[in-house]
């Protein structure tokens, strides 16, 4: 961690992105009441996108089985409970500092992955310029900076959002895919990285993952891995 953010760690003082209030020294992500409450990604999850599933006897989701344009992916949480409040904290009330809770949590469950999945650098789904502008932010570079302190990666801001695409919550997978599928275009090179993890807040049903993963792989990327903070359940 730089001066710079420790300053502002001390100023600012860590909170718990459930329920936003202060936490104390011994609590790293979330306060103990919350930590109860929330539902973290155990080992029954989709081999491809990391949703968890009631069944041990299967390997993938019902989203999955159409198959996905990344390789495999990974959550933090179920996105329930205290998770839903944290993320609208986190996307609209300009809760950046809980994007140093969520590299904790990451760190300490997915390092090892890291190595696994061969990353060479880190790549944030973009935010459409006139949203980036009135939010102030894209939470996705917020967590793709947090990560990449944690896991010791480059983060390279390679895609862009050239599509105003409509909100998503609602609609079918097969609207979702048709509404993401020119939404992104280069920045610059990627081919200088083999393997790349994409980062987002929350993954619903990949259509957002893939559409970036297709441009990443088709100017080049060996292979395009993802992790976010929140997901929906599998069944």
């Amino acid at each position: 961690m730089n001066i710079r953010r420790k300053l502002y760690s001390w100023i600012y003082p860590r909170r718990c992105p459930g329920c936003d209030r202060l936490l104390e020294p011994d609590e790293k992500v979330l306060c103990r009441c919350c930590d109860e409450l929330v539902v973290r990604t155990g080992e029954v999850v989709c081999v491809q996108c990391g949703k968890p599933l009631r069944d041990r006897g299967q390997d993938l989701c019902p989203d999955c089985k159409r198959g996905h344009r990344f390789t495999a992916g990974r959550a933090l949480f179920v996105y329930s409970g205290p998770m839903k409040e944290a993320m609208y904290r986190f996307k609209y009330e300009n809760r950046r500092c809980f994007g140093d809770n969520f590299a904790v949590e990451a760190k300490g469950r997915y390092a090892s992955l890291m190595k696994i999945w061969g990353i060479s650098c880190i790549v944030p789904i973009p935010m459409y310029p006139g949203k980036q502008k009135k939010r102030g932010y894209n939470q996705a570079m917020v967590l793709a900076q947090r990560f990449g302190e944690g896991f010791n990666l480059p983060v390279k801001d390679l895609l862009e959002r050239v599509e105003d695409t409509p909100p998503m919550k609602g609609l079918s997978p097969g609207t979702r895919r048709r509404n993401m599928k020119k939404a992104f275009h280069m920045k610059e090179s990627a081919v200088q990285f083999n393997k790349i993890l994409l980062v987002d807040d929350i993954f619903t049903t990949g259509a957002t993952m893939d559409a970036a993963a297709e441009v990443l792989i088709s100017h080049g990327v060996q292979a395009v891995y993802a992790l976010y903070v929140c997901v929906g359940e599998g069944k």
